[in-house]
Order: C-alpha cells, then structure tokens, then sequence
C-alpha cells in the first residue's frame, strides 16, 4: 500500500496545505506536480524499518527533479490562524530516500517547538507533509486576492521579488508589488495597475491574471496566494489559504518604514543581530525577552519563538505580505518593515512607543512619522470642522476635516483602541472618505464633548465666536480683550 496519494485525490485528512492544493488544482490552477502523506503515514516513513516506503515517492518523480518539502498540517492554512512560517519547509531536496527522509524528519520534528503550542492555543496539531517537483522561478511572490487600497478601492495586492519566494516570506528581500483594482463588477482593471519598487516588469500582472480570475471564481472570498513565473513566463500556483485578518495597502516604504500591522505599544528594544552564527543565533531567538519589541533585519521561520513573545516588530528589510507581517496581524500587535538601520537606532534596551496608527515611533533619541504627512492642525481646538459622530466595533470616534486643507481628514479616538478597532476605523475612513485615516488620541476628544454641552449657553457659544475670530486674525491686542472680558463675565456670573 502507498504512503502518498497524489494532490488531487487528498482529503482532510492530509492537512490545511495539502486541500488548498486539491482546490487549485479543481479550479483549474497551473499547480506543479506533487504528492501528499497523512500525518499517520508520516510516522511510519519515520521508522526506519520503513524507509523503502518512500521509495515510490522517489518513482514518482524524475530522477533529475529537485523537490520542496513542505509542511501540511491538520489546522495549518485556516480561516483563522494561517500557521505562517510556523512550520519548516526544506526546498531544493534532492529526488533520493536520504535526502527525503532528512527533509520530512526536519519539517516534522519543527512541529514539535513549544512556540508552536503557543501559537496553536495549547492545541496538538498532527504534521502531514506535502512534496512537489521544484519550480526554478524568474519571479515568485505572494498576492492577496482581496485587499483594500489608499482611495478604498478593493484590489488585489502582488508581492514580488527576483528568484525563489522564500525571499519574500521570510522577510529577507526588500520587495516590489503590482496593485490592480477592480471593477464594480469584481473584475481587474488593468487600465488603473499601478507598479511600485525596483521589479518594474508589468509581464508579471499579465501572467497571473488568468489565476486570479479563477481563484476568485472559484473560492468566493479573499485568498492568500503563493505563486512563481518560470522562465518561460508560465505562471504556477504553490499554495492557496484563506486571509485570515484583510489587509490595508500602506503607502510605499520609504526610510521610515512601511506599515504591516497596525497597533501601538511600549516596551524596550531588543535587537537580533541575523549575522551571528547559527547556534548563537538560535540561543539568542530562544531567549527572546517576553514583552519586548523585537528588531533585527529581517525574520525568517527560524524568528518564531521571538515574534510570538514580541509586544511589536520593526525589521530593516520585509514586505507587508510577509510571514512574520501575517503573524503580527493575526496578534494585534504593531509591525513595521522596511524600516532602514532600525538595529542601530533602536539598539536593545531602547525604551520605544511604537504606534502604527498614528504613523510614530518614538525613543530617547528618534522621533519619527511612517507616513510622511507633517501636519498638527488636529491640535487646534475648533470644533466646527467636525465631519461626523459616529461608532466603529464599539469604538466612538470623532472625523474632523483639516482647517488648512478640506480634503484631508483626522480621526479623533480613545486612548484605549484594539488594534481590531484600528484596522476597522481605518476601513471605513478608506471606504468612506477615500484616504487613509490620520489617526489622533488626545483631550481634544473630551473637549469636544465639552463644548456640546456647554453650547446650550449663550454666552459660551459668544465667546466660542469670538476666541474663533481671535484665532484666525491673530492680533494680541484682541486676544488681551477678549481675556479680560471673560473674566468680568465670569466674576459677574459668580457674583450673582
């Protein structure tokens, strides 16, 4: 009896990866040729005894093909816990028992780390193993079929770099994207593609968007899609799973950095320097501070046990479809990449505020925005540019339009917001208000309470004028009368 099936013929039973491949395969997908083992199967190719079991795997492919090895467990790729990067994958596997065997026993024995408990809820997870015959890619990426633009336009955001994804997963390239809208019939509009970073070849768009209709066709909702391109200009598709949290495009990296996660925290740095060797490095993952904020250039698979004890993350290098970036927004917590010499900035023990939602990060010796807008108007405190009153998943928050420029908007909130909160305030002021949210945490909130329910006044709603005609001529002399007026009128209400 054979211990693999091939991918079109899996059931649940062969873990989240493997049914997500079966799916593409039956909407009619490019997905490169491959095969499955159960969790079950898995233990008895372990054994010793039982390693002529693979050598059917080995038959099954071309003496010549160069393999990836990868996990399929039961809960990995869900609607709700995507496992992104939790578990090892091993590529470039040799088609011989020895080398598949090393790489099954790796993928396997890294299902086995406390972090993944941790992750999972405490929840034992059984390891099923997908292998595919390796593509040699011109370009590979990531692209989520259903994402929500700068103007509140739905689109699909692609991720891209040169070469194998694992670049991009893993956070260690600087990437490029292609953001195609859609139409109001769901359907891509290519007249509006738009191509940001240094891979400038609009060929990619063109040879995926045969797959992302059918993607769409197919699942109904918004998917996670790890593809690649071949020479040849043939595009693949590796790996299919729902979007667990949907992503806001950000505005294009610049120094600064590049929003993956929105939230806020404050905690001390610590940095992980990726250059140590492999063992120290490991020790020093492992010992990952809890609560504190991790920096380090980039975090691959091997960064798990660090990022799940980290309050936020700020990488030098990264993208915003990246798997430590999935991870941070299934958390709630605060992920900024891209940010340049972030480890020498922000070197361990550096007290940090980070706030995605305001667009800062603040220390002893840096104080900086994400989002390039350098604007305080929001702190002056008139009121009659209040746009609207409303609440957004239980969170009341004020919109107020910009005295200096009427298309530019503020979002005035609590201290107290959830980084679910963030993301859904920040929706509707996409979808509403067609920009981004500028987000504002401050007593002008209570203020504004203030004002209503003193303006049922006369003489609060006269001098709330007349300090609004003192503002905006900005004449002292004007300012010292309208001082000493309130003040008679004050002592005269007393006095009565």
């Amino acid at each position: 009896m054979s211990v693999f099936t091939t991918l079109d013929k899996v059931d649940s039973t062969y873990g989240g990866k493997s049914m997500g491949l079966k799916k593409l395969i039956s909407a009619g997908l490019n997905v490169p040729k491959g095969i499955a083992i159960t969790p079950q199967n898995l233990h008895e190719c372990l054994k010793d005894e039982n390693i002529s079991e693979l050598k059917g795997v080995v038959d099954f492919f071309d003496s010549y093909d160069l393999l990836a090895v990868r996990s399929s467990a039961i809960n990995e790729d869900g609607s709700k816990q995507s496992y992104a990067g939790q578990y090892k994958s091993v590529l470039n596997v040799k088609n011989n028992i020895s080398s598949i065997m090393s790489a099954l026993l790796e993928v396997y024995q890294s299902s086995l780390s406390k972090e993944i408990q941790k992750y999972s809820g405490n929840n034992q997870d059984s390891m099923g193993i997908v292998i595919q015959k390796m593509i040699k890619p011109k370009y590979a990426g990531v692209m989520f079929t259903e994402a929500t633009d700068l103007n509140g336009d739905n689109c699909c955001l692609i991720e891209m770099v040169k070469g194998l994804g694992e670049q991009l997963v893993s956070g260690h390239s600087k990437t490029s994207r292609i953001i195609i809208p859609y139409d109001i019939s769901h359907v891509l509009d290519f007249t509006k593609l738009r191509i940001e970073g240094e891979i400038k070849d609009i060929n990619i768009a063109y040879a995926l968007k045969e797959s992302i209709t059918k993607i769409n066709n197919f699942f109904k909702k918004g998917m996670d899609i790890e593809w690649c391109i071949d020479e040849m200009g043939l595009a693949s598709i590796v790996q299919a799973r729902p979007i667990t949290k949907h992503i806001l495009i950000p505005e294009i990296s610049t120094q600064n950095g590049l929003i993956a996660s929105i939230g806020k925290c404050k905690a001390k740095s610590f940095v992980i320097d990726s250059d140590l060797e492999d063992e120290k490095l490991l020790e020093i993952i492992n010992n990952f501070p809890q609560g504190s904020i991790l920096i380090a250039p980039y975090t691959d698979t091997q960064y798990m046990p660090a990022i799940n004890k980290a309050v936020g993350i700020v990488t030098e290098e990264g993208s915003i479809l990246s798997h430590a970036a999935i991870i941070s927004r299934e958390k709630g917590i605060p992920c900024v990449v891209s940010f340049k010499d972030a480890s020498k900035i922000f070197p361990t023990g550096t007290e940090i505020t980070l706030n995605t939602a305001s667009g800062e990060i603040i220390s002893n010796n840096y104080n900086s925005s994400f989002d390039n807008r350098d604007i305080d108007w929001e702190s002056i405190y008139i009121f009659e540019n209040v746009l609207q009153e409303l609440t957004i998943d239980n969170c009341r928050v004020i919109v107020e339009k910009s005295p200096l420029n009427s298309g530019e908007i503020a979002i005035h909130t609590p201290y107290d917001v959830t980084a679910r909160q963030y993301n859904e305030i920040e929706y509707y002021c996409r979808k509403h208000y067609h920009q981004p949210a500028k987000f504002v945490a401050s007593e002008k909130y209570l203020w504004f309470d203030e004002v209503k329910r003193f303006s049922n006044f006369s003489i609060f709603k006269k001098y709330l004028e007349l300090s609004q005609i003192v503002c905006h001529n900005q004449n002292i002399n004007e300012l010292n009368n309208l001082y000493n007026s309130i003040v008679n009128d004050v002592c005269h209400i007393l006095d009565s």
